[in-house]
C-alpha cells in the first residue's frame, strides 16, 4: 500500500503537472523530486506515477520507465480516453452503434457505409471485426 500523496501546490502547467523553475527552464517538478530523491536525473526515461496523480511529488510514488510503459499503464488502468472523448474522433457512440446496425442487417456494403458517415471504409472494417469501438453495442431505436 502507498503512502499519502505530496501534492504540489506550485505552477501546474496545462498537462496538469508541476512545474518548478531552474534556472531559465521549467522542469516537470515530479521529474525534479525523483531525481532529487534518487542522486540523478533519468536521461532518456520518464517518471511515471503510480498513484495516478499529476500532482504528486512523492518519491515512494514515483518510478522510472519507457513511454511504452507510461502507454501501458494509462489503458490498464483506464485512463486512456475511448470513443468519442478522443479528440481525433470523426464518429460518436450513437453513431457507430447505428453503423454496426447497419453491419448487422447485411444491406449496405462497408464503402456505402462509410460514405453515410464521412470516414474511410477501414474505420468501418474495424468496427465490424471489434477493433475500433467494442464498447459500443447496437441499440434499438
Amino acid at each position: 500500500m502507498l503512502s499519502e500523496c505530496q501534492n504540489y501546490d506550485g505552477e501546474i502547467g496545462n498537462h496538469g503537472y508541476g512545474l518548478t523553475n531552474i534556472g531559465n527552464r521549467k522542469v516537470l517538478t515530479h521529474r525534479l523530486a525523483w531525481a532529487l530523491h534518487n542522486g540523478a536525473d533519468p536521461a532518456g526515461k520518464v517518471v511515471r506515477h503510480k498513484c495516478d496523480n499529476r500532482s504528486c511529488v512523492n518519491p515512494e510514488h514515483l518510478e522510472i520507465g519507457t513511454q511504452a510503459d507510461n502507454v501501458k499503464d494509462m489503458f490498464e488502468r483506464k485512463r486512456a480516453p475511448i470513443g468519442s472523448q478522443r479528440s481525433s474522433s470523426k464518429l460518436d457512440e450513437k453513431k457507430v452503434s447505428e453503423i454496426k446496425s447497419l453491419l448487422a442487417d447485411g444491406g449496405f456494403t462497408q464503402k456505402e457505409i462509410a460514405d453515410m458517415y464521412g470516414v474511410h471504409r477501414s474505420s468501418v472494417m474495424l468496427i465490424k471485426h471489434g477493433k475500433n469501438w467494442p464498447h459500443v453495442k447496437v441499440t434499438d431505436e
